[in-house]
């Protein structure tokens, strides 16, 4: 009789009831068994309906119950690789990303992806228009299956505006590998690279009257992303960047910038302050890393220590610290650039 989801739990609740008040009743444990299957119980479904095996030995169904067990047990293994899998990934270039899993079907996907490489921006009052770099970003989804350790699927990337122009949307195929014992995806795919210029209507003229003069596509090319991850819980509450030179158009230069610290963390106690420099992590050099294995460095279990190499301005040596990582807020659902570790 039951039609959703509060029918199915109040029906499980009706069979548990059965179970207390006749514990050797085979139906009222093979009925709970099925309710909590519908309801992703797994635990408790398997464990009732291996009760209804033990009190009823030559059940006419027990090989379809044997078998519904074992189909049980297989959707708990998925779930577990699922969870395992799921959260928060990192690009080389330090974009963070989240992912989320059902089944083999993988949904990867960022708000906040720098557009910098993919765009030769100009800007020019009429004549002698000059390139310029962005901060703009751009949102990017790839929407996979994962058969094995293969991904395969397409991805999207939103319509995004630079200046005064706007970049069409862009969609195509992708395919990649997992790498679970390193924690790492590698994805391959065909991405364009635009030239927009932006100008005033008139030579020479410098009002602020600026519009969309060209959007085109200089190449298309195939590019390769790859992603670290899922991060550990844990961190050391400092709130950090890997974005610099911007005007340079260099994105990581190497260094990772404190930009603030939550209040009580780690990273306050141990007097981490805006504009530190984190110079190295557990030993290794941070500009001998990428941006997304810098992060994903600062990271680990709870109660796990970290020792930071931190250059602070103004200071002739770096100080060595030592911190003790604790369990961090999870991201929150529009992500930023600047990382929370």
């Amino acid at each position: 009789m039951a039609k959703n989801m509060d029918d199915l739990a109040r029906a499980a609740d009706e069979f548990r009831q059965a179970t207390e008040i006749a514990p050797e009743m085979p139906e009222a444990w093979y009925n709970l068994g099925a309710i909590l299957a519908k309801t992703g119980k797994l635990d408790e479904a398997i464990a009732s309906y291996r009760r209804y095996l033990a009190l009823s030995p030559n059940a006419a169904d027990k090989q379809k119950v044997s078998d519904e067990i074992i189909k049980l047990e297989y959707r708990q293994e998925q779930m577990v690789k699922e969870q395992a899998s799921s959260g928060i990934w990192v690009e080389s270039d330090g974009t963070p990303y989240r992912l989320q899993i059902n089944g083999n079907k993988w949904l990867l996907s960022t708000t906040v992806r720098p557009f910098q490489p993919d765009v030769d921006y100009y800007y020019g009052p009429g004549l002698g228009s000059i390139g310029m770099p962005i901060s703009d970003m751009e949102q990017i989804a790839f929407n996979m299956e994962l058969r094995g350790i293969k991904l395969t699927g397409t991805w999207q990337r939103a319509e995004t505006v630079v200046d005064k122009c706007t970049v069409p949307a862009e969609t195509g195929d992708v395919q990649g590998e997992l790498d679970a014992a390193h924690g790492t995806v590698t994805l391959q795919f065909t991405k364009s690279r635009y030239k927009t210029l932006t100008s005033a209507p008139f030579i020479f003229s410098f009002d602020t009257g600026d519009t969309c003069r060209e959007v085109s596509v200089l190449e298309r090319r195939v590019v390769h992303f790859v992603f670290l991850g899922p991060l550990p819980s844990a961190g050391i509450g400092a709130i950090v960047t890997t974005a610099h030179g911007m005007m340079s158009k260099k994105d990581w230069i190497g260094e990772l910038s404190v930009v603030n610290t939550a209040k009580g963390s780690p990273a306050e106690l141990a007097n981490l302050y805006n504009g530190d420099l984190v110079l190295a992590v557990d030993g290794v050099e941070v500009k001998s890393l990428s941006a997304g294995e810098a992060i994903r460095r600062l990271r680990g279990e709870p109660g796990t220590e970290v020792r930071l190499l931190v250059q602070r301005p103004g200071a002739n040596e770096p100080v060595a610290i030592t911190l003790r990582r604790q369990v961090l807020p999870a991201l929150p659902e529009k992500m930023n650039s600047a990382w929370y570790n």
